[in-house]
């Protein structure tokens, strides 16, 4: 990462004044529906925690997922099993 960073320093004065005017992405238009959309998450989030359907004990732990490889395996395992002994 720093290796790109000090090529984008070192070329960025070369780039055509065209590229440092950044259009806004979500136009005004858009601002309640997003806003809708944010508060709705939050809100599922909200309910899922008061119901425990979410709570400390099942986000200390992961669910299956796919690797770059493809693989499946567990994130934290070593959390949900506790200390090994012998």
């Amino acid at each position: 990462m720093a290796i790109g960073l000090i090529l984008y320093t070192r070329a960025r004065r070369k780039l055509p004044q065209s590229i440092h005017h950044v259009p806004n992405p979500l136009p005004r238009s858009e601002y309640g529906k997003w806003i809708t959309i944010a508060l709705a998450a939050v809100a599922i989030i909200a309910v899922a925690a008061l119901l425990g359907v979410l709570n400390a004990a099942n986000l200390a732990t992961s669910s299956p997922c796919r690797d770059f490889g493809g693989h499946r395996h567990l994130h934290y395992v070593a959390a949900r099993q506790g200390p090994q002994l012998g």
